[in-house]
């Protein structure tokens, strides 16, 4: 018997040695500088490097020839009158400048793509993060609510049968319960899919230990408005992304024209075997010229003109809407921040506290009145919580307009003083 528990705890002192460091892997607690930065390795940006990668590595085309035909004919199946011939199409004048132009710029647009797909997960990330303490502070001003409304309830119940008793107060406090109480549902559900999406992201479900109190304070945020440049061109990764499509139209456009002055179609050399013991007459160069009045591609001549002045449309309307949203932005923070304002300092004593709270300390107070007090403090919590999240995520916004969600180096913009992050 002993020998059968012998063994039986060296099995499992081996499985959790084994996957112990699963385990650790996944208690791991995330906190919000470590999700920011694991946006590094998005798995669209795993994607996209490969894509990356390639582009580097491949190999180009042929500098000034389009293509080379090897030809061969014979007169009556005979071996001795066999010809030989290579053709060389050349490319149209400044073609090949222009193809490598078109390369250098896709080049380019791949790495500018890199960069937007990194910005939109440092966006995603942080969007996360601020919908998690949302949701957690308002499920916990939630469940203090909840523990009103069933005092509320339970003392409503103690006055059944008095003079005071109100049936329709009772049915308006349960009604009010289990409106609360589906809510509270809700919220919780909500915050599961959160916490679903955060996994996903990171790949492992690490516990979550996102801290509010690292939050910036409002007044800071305000602040940091101050110094933030929201001139009238403002530049981000996604209109440099448009910028750089516009260039690579106007190569394309380009590359078409120079393929209409294609005038000269082929170099052809040729080499008669039935004329071998006379090399001036078994060699000979043929050339093929194409007449500059009849233009066959006009029409694509003309798609990438179109092409190319939609982009440069594009590209003008996004700087518009771009500094108009920006500048919503801006008056949606300093209109939540005035409402902030007032529902943090109204009715506010000298030693912080609110009337009503001073109130609740009295001695003698009904109970019906202490509660309807107390749940009017918490609603006002709640109220306070949701502004304030209001102007994070407007800030938020704001920073990623404004191309400063991905400037190095790298920060936690939502934490108090900017901290910076550290790569592990």
């Amino acid at each position: 018997m002993r020998s059968v528990f012998l063994g039986c705890s060296v099995i499992i002192y081996f499985f959790l040695l084994g996957f112990g460091g699963t385990f650790a892997s996944d208690l791991e607690e995330l906190t919000v500088n470590s999700f920011i930065i694991s946006a590094k390795n998005d798995y669209r940006l795993r994607n996209h490097q490969d894509l990356l990668d390639y582009t580097q590595t491949a190999s180009s085309s042929t500098p000034y020839v389009d293509k080379i035909e090897f030809r061969s004919s014979s007169e009556d199946f005979e071996i001795a009158k066999q010809r030989y011939a290579l053709r060389f199409y050349p490319k149209g004048w400044s073609e090949t400048r222009h193809n490598r132009m078109l390369t250098a710029s896709i080049m380019d647009a791949f790495g500018v793509e890199h960069e937007v797909y990194y910005n939109k997960a440092l966006l995603k990330r942080y969007t996360l993060v601020l919908e998690y303490l949302e949701t957690a502070q308002i499920l916990k001003v939630m469940h203090e609510l909840e523990a009103v409304y069933e005092d509320r309830l339970s003392v409503l119940k103690k006055q059944t049968g008095s003079l005071s008793f109100d049936v329709g107060d009772y049915i308006a406090a349960e009604t009010q319960l289990t409106e609360l109480q589906l809510d509270l549902v809700k919220e919780k559900n909500k915050l599961t899919g959160i916490i679903h999406k955060i996994h996903l992201l990171t790949d492992r479900k690490s516990n979550i230990s996102f801290d509010e109190k690292t939050l910036a304070e409002v007044e800071e945020i305000v602040g940091v408005l101050e110094y933030l440049e929201t001139n009238e061109n403002p530049d981000n990764i996604y209109l440099r992304n448009r910028r750089n499509r516009i260039e690579r139209e106007k190569i394309k456009y380009n590359i078409e024209k120079a393929q209409e002055r294609d005038y000269l179609s082929y170099i052809q050399v040729e080499y008669d075997r039935d004329n071998y013991q006379e090399p001036v007459k078994a060699y000979s160069i043929d050339f093929g010229f194409r007449l500059p009045f009849i233009n066959s591609d006009q029409e694509d001549i003309n798609r990438r003109k179109v092409n190319y002045i939609e982009e440069k449309l594009n590209y003008e309307d996004e700087i518009r809407s771009t500094s108009e949203r920006i500048k919503s932005t801006i008056r949606s923070i300093n209109r939540y921040v005035d409402q902030y304002r007032i529902v943090s300092d109204k009715g506010q004593n000298s030693n912080g506290s609110s009337p009503l709270e001073t109130y609740m300390q009295m001695e003698g107070i009904n109970p019906l009145s202490l509660l309807e007090i107390r749940e009017s403090v918490i609603k006002k919590d709640k109220q306070r919580i949701q502004i304030y999240f209001s102007i994070l995520y407007n800030y938020v916004e704001l920073l990623d307009l404004l191309g400063k969600l991905s400037e190095s180096p790298l920060r936690n913009h939502l934490s108090s003083g900017l901290e910076i992050i550290n790569e592990p």
